[in-house]
This record gives C-alpha cells, sequence and structure tokens, in this order.
C-alpha cells in the first residue's frame, strides 16, 4: 500500500491494491483445500467408513450403518470419490484398491496411525508464534516416540520400505550364515521380526530406551514374532553386546557420531554386517528441506544439542568424515538410494530425504 493510503484510510475505498492479491489467496486456497481434504479423510476412517465398502453401497444405506448424517455422508462419499478413494456405480460407491489397502481397518497397512501423526505435527506447528518468542517444546528423547510416532513410522515402512530394506540384507550371502542380529534403536522392532521370518534360526534383539519396550511387545504379539527379544538400554551410555553377525542402525540420532560407530564395530563379530539406514549432511551442505528444518526447531530433546538441520546433531561427523572413520573398520560392500527403497515423503518428521542404506562388513 502506498504512503499516501496510510496517510488518508479512505483511499483504500476507491484505490486498487499495487500488489494483486491472487498468489497469496493461492496459497491459501491450496493449503485450505488441502487441509479440509485431509480432514475429510481422517473422519471417513475414523468412522470405519471404508470397513463397510468393500461392497457397494448406498450412501444413505451406508449413513444409517455409521449412525450419521444421511446428508452429510452423501457429501462426504462425493469428496471422497472425487479425491480418487471411492468408486461411483450406478447401484453406490464402493473402495479402491487404494482405499481397500491403506484404509481398511482390517487390512495389514491400515494407515490411521499415520493420520494421527499428521495431526500431532499439526498441533506442533500452531504453536509456532509462542516457540519464536519462548523457545522450542523440551521433551526427552527416551519419550520422544510416545505420542504416536512409533507406530507411525511402523505404518510407514510396512508400504515398501521394510521390504526393500530386507530384501537387500537376505540376499547378501553372509546373511545365510548369521545366527545373531541386533536392531539397534529399533523400537517397533519390524526389521528383526522381517529378518527372523526369513530365517527362522536367527536370533534377534532390538535395544532400545526401557519406555518403547510396550510397543514392541504390541507389534511383537500381532506378528508372533517369539523369536525377538527386546533388551532396554541407552546407545549413547551402554554396551551394546557382543559377536553379533548383523547390526542394523536406522533414522537414529546416533547414527552420524563416531563414539556409537566404534560401539557398533566392538559389537559385531568378525566379518559381520553393519546395515546403516541415515540421511547424512556432506561438509557446509545447507538445508535439504527447509519446512522440516523448521519442524524440527519447534522440539528441543533434554541434554542433547540438535544441529541446524533437521535429523542433524552437534556431535555429527559430515558425510566425508563419516566415511573416512567407516573405512577404516569396515568394506563397504553396498550402497542404496532412497530412490530405491524410501516410503514417499509425507512434509513431516521423518521423511527420509536422500537416505542411503550402507552395508558393510567388519574388518
Amino acid at each position: 500500500m502506498s504512503e499516501t493510503a496510510n496517510r488518508r484510510p479512505q483511499r483504500v475505498l476507491s484505490s486498487l491494491p499495487e500488489t494483486s492479491v491472487a498468489p497469496l489467496y493461492d496459497l491459501w486456497q491450496q493449503a485450505a483445500r488441502g487441509y479440509k481434504q485431509f480432514c475429510a479423510v481422517a473422519a471417513a476412517v475414523r468412522l470405519r467408513l471404508f470397513d463397510h465398502l468393500n461392497e457397494t453401497c448406498q450412501p444413505e444405506d451406508l449413513a444409517a450403518r455409521l449412525g450419521a448424517d444421511a446428508d452429510l455422508t452423501a457429501d462426504l462419499c462425493d469428496l471422497l470419490a472425487d479425491m480418487g478413494l471411492l468408486a461411483r456405480k450406478a447401484e453406490g460407491v464402493t473402495n479402491t484398491p487404494l482405499s481397500r489397502t491403506y484404509l481398511h481397518s482390517a487390512s495389514g497397512w491400515f494407515q490411521e496411525a499415520v493420520i494421527d501423526n499428521l495431526f500431532s505435527g499439526f498441533g506442533l506447528w500452531q504453536q509456532l508464534e509462542p516457540i519464536c518468542r519462548e523457545g522450542p517444546v523440551r521433551v526427552d528423547e527416551a519419550d520422544f516416540f510416545e505420542n504416536n510416532l512409533i507406530d507411525s513410522l511402523a505404518a510407514e515402512i510396512l508400504t515398501g520400505e521394510l521390504q526393500q530394506t530386507v530384501a537387500a540384507i537376505i540376499h547378501r550371502p553372509e546373511f545365510s550364515t548369521a545366527r545373531r542380529a541386533l536392531d539397534l534403536g529399533g523400537g517397533h522392532g519390524l526389521y528383526a521380526m522381517a529378518l527372523t521370518h526369513q530365517k527362522p534360526d536367527l536370533e534377534a534383539v532390538v535395544f532400545d530406551f526401557p519406555p518403547v519396550e510396550k510397543d514392541f511387545n504390541r507389534y511383537r504379539q500381532r506378528f508372533g514374532a517369539t523369536g525377538v527379544r527386546f533388551v532396554p538400554g541407552n546407545l549413547f551410555t551402554d554396551e551394546l553386546g557382543r559377536d553379533f553377525d548383523l547390526v542394523l542402525f536406522s533414522y537414529n540420532p546416533g547414527g552420524k557420531n563416531e563414539s556409537i560407530l566404534e560401539k557398533i564395530h566392538r559389537s559385531l563379530a568378525p566379518g559381520g554386517l553393519f546395515v546403516s539406514k541415515h540421511a547424512f549432511y556432506r561438509q557446509g551442505e545447507g538445508a535439504k528441506s527447509v519446512l522440516l528444518d523448521a519442524e524440527w526447531q519447534l522440539t528441543a530433546f533434554q541434554g542433547v544439542c540438535k544441529g541446524r538441520h533437521v535429523y542433524a546433531f552437534d556431535r555429527d561427523l559430515c558425510q566425508e568424515a563419516y566415511m573416512e572413520r567407516l573405512k577404516q573398520k569396515f568394506e563397504v560392500v553396498a550402497i542404496i538410494d532412497a530412490g530405491v527403497f524410501a516410503t514417499p515423503p509425507l512434509a513431516k518428521f521423518g521423511d527420509r530425504l536422500d537416505s542411503e542404506i550402507m552395508i558393510c562388513r567388519k574388518r
């Protein structure tokens, strides 16, 4: 607005702005529409709407089954159909392959936990103004995964990343003779469970903070993974054990820490495999995602100093230094880019960015 208009407010009534509002409203329209569509999907999942639509059903009959308003249910079905999550037929609406696979509560790939985690992230962003003034929300690292994050990450990797990662490991000739495996910071334990499913005689240990054990137990019961056990501990202060043939280490705050690398080396038997899956920063590299860098700064771990960029910590090694240390003690036998294995991004904490799987053999 011009200086003259500022001095004479009534000029606003007859003067056009110097800049069109259209680009601003376009941004807001996209954000508002996307958020409302997301809310519609979340409501449908929580109503268990998709559970009733593996067979075609009229919206009014569906509303009766759900105990919901008939007109609003019809509008919701139309909106979901416009998004490709329901298919319209003469006799009503039905699930599409996408909704049947991911939005039906009986599916093994059900994504309600991811919806809940996204809502949690929205709530954190709504605190951005006070956080800017008062500082980040402080959380204990051991309790960081309490707010549904473990369930969300589990649901995400079950859509393909888990299977791709395990395939890369079991195709290594060393895996056929492996007896003991360590899933370090493994939380839900799905990697260890999937590996023992492929090799039932494999003894697998999930090592993580004590509060995580209850979540691990839920997944062990769900998948009947009796060959996997949980060991509570802190990877920064505790030893990890000895004579493992395989150590898997994924998306962990210690993933670029030199002292943790030393511990992993000590824990492996000669010739054992170390499988690391992390996003590294090259020397002098800037942001991988400005949005996630900002989200990274909204919280602070008690006793742990975060770096400036997402997934970075003050004691991390840059990629070049980490690889130098790694090659002193390991032979790197394979590197797999994120495009091969990674879950599609969701613009939230947990996105894989340019992570790599590195498969290394202990020298």
